[in-house]
Parts: structure tokens; sequence; C-alpha cells
């Protein structure tokens, strides 16, 4: 496997008691690059509303001078490793929507803290390969 370095993001949670089935974060920190997600995101659990297979929760972001959140970015897929998920953001390429942008998301501490790690120009959707990066970036 090729080495990927992520842009890592991390989020705190805002209000966490304020609503049930939504949490709101705020970004406190951006290492080894430039942002590449909004100040705010929300994670919504699935339901069911969409066509989507496999997602227990879904991303949306917005940064702190827009009104409204943005249509779901991602869903997030479960993993092997408990509180670790892993969405994509996709790219447009010849009439087809193809996931070009792995992002994993870790969640700490009863999920009050966010780590997303963004891989630009990388996917997979290999189980092993998944796992080594997993494991790397806890």
């Amino acid at each position: 496997m090729a080495t990927h370095t992520p842009i890592r993001h991390v989020y705190e949670v805002q209000n966490p008691e304020r609503y049930k089935e939504v949490k709101h974060y705020l970004i406190v920190e951006v290492a080894n690059g430039n942002r590449q997600l909004n100040e705010m995101i929300n994670i919504s659990k699935d339901r069911k509303f969409s066509k989507a297979k496999d997602v227990d929760y879904w991303l949306k972001g917005k940064d702190t001078n827009q009104k409204k959140w943005s249509k779901a970015i991602t869903g997030l897929k479960p993993t092997s490793t408990p509180m670790v998920y892993y969405g994509d953001i996709p790219v447009k390429q010849k009439g087809k929507i193809k996931p070009t942008n792995l992002l994993l998301f870790y969640f700490y501490e009863n999920a009050k803290k966010l780590i997303i790690d963004v891989y630009n120009d990388f996917y997979t959707q290999n189980k092993e390969e998944l796992q080594q990066l997993i494991k790397k970036g806890l």
C-alpha cells in the first residue's frame, strides 16, 4: 500500500444535549495542510430516507457566516473498529459520480470529540487497506 498522508481536522461538540439525533461540531485544529471541510459540521442519524446502503450517519457542513447547513456531503459507513466510520467526497467525472477523497471519522470521549482524516485524491473500499489506515490514524 502506498503512503497517504491525510489532512486531519479536529472538532469539538457544541451543545451536546440540545438535539437527540444530531450533533453539531466546531473545528478546533487542522494538521498536515489546509482546511478541507467546513468550520462547523453536523452529524445526524440516518433516518432511511435515502437509498444509500450501510450508512449509519450523515455529514453536513457550513461556515460560521452561513445560515443554512449544506446538503449531505457524505454518509458515514461503519468499519470493524468501534466508533470509526468512513465516507467519501465524490467528484463528477464523465457524467458519473466517482468517490475521490476518502474520509475517516474517529469519535472520542463519547462523541464529544471528532477527528476527520481527509485523504485527497485517494479512495478505497478494500477492507484490509481501510483497517491499515484506521490503525495508523488511531
